[in-house]
């Protein structure tokens, strides 16, 4: 994770972090799961939800694609699951 806004300032406020790389889990069954950050996750502090940004997590069977959006600060993504149709999602 890296600040990129707001190293200068005391203030909260215009704080900005981007998150990159890479996780992996095996399960006790010996199924591999990984999660790739595709497009840098970006996370104002005023923002509740990663604001913009991009993951793929693939499994076994599955690859689910994850769009955090294009830096608005709402609860709105898109999620395509094994090359479907992209469909909005409400985070919480």
């Amino acid at each position: 994770m890296v600040q990129t806004a707001g190293i200068s300032t005391a203030r909260l406020m215009d704080d900005i972090f981007l998150i990159t790389g890479n996780a992996s889990a095996t399960n006790a069954a010996g199924a591999k799961r990984t999660a790739t950050i595709l497009t840098a996750l970006q996370k104002k502090y005023v923002c509740r939800n990663i604001d913009k940004g991009s993951i793929k997590f693939q499994g076994p069977n599955h690859i689910v694609l994850l769009d955090c959006g294009n830096g608005d600060c709402d609860n709105i993504a898109t999620i395509s699951i094994s090359r479907r149709p992209p469909r909005t999602i409400t985070l919480p």
